[in-house]
């Protein structure tokens, strides 16, 4: 069954020939109306859109995002219930939840492991290394009593400068600057993961006499005819499946590459190295996204993108918008408050890179790079290129 808009506002039913829809199974008519908005506008059937039910309560949209982790909660919601309850088209339900799961496993591994064979293979490897060179540098370069002795550091070999002196911990606002970029991105993750969180929490029970296939309903678009699917409300038992296996892996997948990430870029001791391996991170980050376009069908791709979690609510004052909106800015206040805080305390305290490290090659270091960095010709090229090999001697 499915609501479309009228030109005059009001609703109307259409039912598939088969009583079955391709993607979310039959689902009765919903227990609210779509309406107009005061312009007259009928395009309502958008994402993140606001819409007017005729008893006066107002259905705010919300868009799935298109990846696995959302699929999964979609197939919970919708396949389940047709698997449990319904008689018609079950294998495709049951099939598409399978896959579902297996595709969500399939990314949830290949995140744990890449960055566990990092973490194992290279990020170790390099601390090893960095903590050998810092050893030597302590024992050459100071005496028992920890006085810097100037000539020894310039008797250094210039490899093993480069190599002390390109670790992105001895430059303490280089890194705190890319872990804090770091830690933003996972901030990001961790925020959409929230809010699909907090949509699910605002969803109101569906009653234990109604059967599961209503938490979604049907709406036609006037322009287009298409399906647009709106979950309405959640079975209590159906909320903590997608808690249990949605919410907290997702949570701690999060954590877990916040964590391993942060670690691996301070690592590092190649500023070269440091960005392509930002990039890396990125590429990790976005399994979940590449294995949704690239494995699930176009028409589930296409039927997601309509699909959205619709949560009607009482109309707000002008006042209680405001609270609203200082909550959100409250929030973010917060995250960013945490943010610039783990990167402090890790790069402070934490770190096991270089342990209890004190910048005492910060001052060395700039003089050393200072050097590399300074090209012998700049504005003027007059007499910078001789020809002849005495002026190479020379030089």
């Amino acid at each position: 069954m499915a609501v479309q808009l009228q030109d005059d506002g009001s609703s109307a039913t259409s039912s598939d020939e088969d009583g079955e829809n391709s993607f979310l199974g039959s689902t009765p008519l919903a227990a609210f109306a779509v309406q107009k908005s005061q312009s007259g506008s009928n395009h309502l059937l958008h994402h993140d859109v606001t819409a007017t039910t005729e008893d006066g309560e107002v259905i705010d949209y919300y868009e799935v995002s298109p990846d696995c982790w959302h699929m999964l909660f979609v197939s919970i919601v919708h396949d389940l219930p047709q698997i449990w309850q319904s008689r018609k088209l079950v294998y495709g339900h049951l099939l598409r939840a399978v896959f579902s799961a297996l595709v969500n496993m399939a990314a949830v591994a290949l995140q744990v492991l890449l960055i566990h064979y990092v973490k194992l293979h290279v990020v170790e490897r390099q601390v090893n290394r960095l903590q050998a060179d810092y050893r030597s540098f302590h024992a050459k370069a100071f005496t028992t009593e920890g006085k810097f002795i100037d000539e020894a550091w310039e008797s250094f070999p210039k490899e093993d400068k480069d190599s002390l002196c390109e670790s992105a911990i001895v430059h303490g606002y280089f890194i705190y600057s890319i872990v804090m970029v770091w830690t933003l991105r996972m901030l990001q993750e961790h925020r959409e993961t929230y809010r699909l969180h907090r949509h699910i929490l605002m969803l109101p029970d569906l009653p234990d006499d109604r059967p599961g296939t209503e938490m979604a309903t049907c709406r036609l678009d006037p322009d287009t005819s298409e399906e647009n699917w709106d979950i309405v409300s959640i079975k209590p038992y159906v909320r903590y499946m997608v808690y249990f296996l949605v919410l907290l892996p997702k949570y701690a997948i999060n954590l877990y590459l916040l964590y391993a990430g942060t670690r691996w870029l301070a690592a590092n001791q190649s500023f070269s190295d440091l960005i392509l391996n930002c990039l890396a991170l990125e590429f990790i980050i976005g399994i979940d996204e590449m294995l949704f376009a690239g494995l699930y069908p176009e028409n589930t791709i296409s039927e997601l993108s309509r699909t959205a979690l619709a949560i009607s609510r009482p109309a707000h004052t002008p006042k209680e918008r405001m609270h609203i909106m200082v909550q959100g800015y409250h929030r973010s206040l917060i995250l960013a408050f945490l943010g610039f805080l783990w990167a402090y305390l890790y790069l402070a305290y934490f770190q096991q890179v270089i342990p209890g490290y004190n910048n005492d090659l910060l001052g060395l270091c700039r003089t050393f790079l200072a050097e590399l960095e300074t090209p012998p010709c700049s504005w003027s090229f007059l007499g910078c290129f001789p020809y002849g090999t005495s002026a190479a001697a020379s030089a």
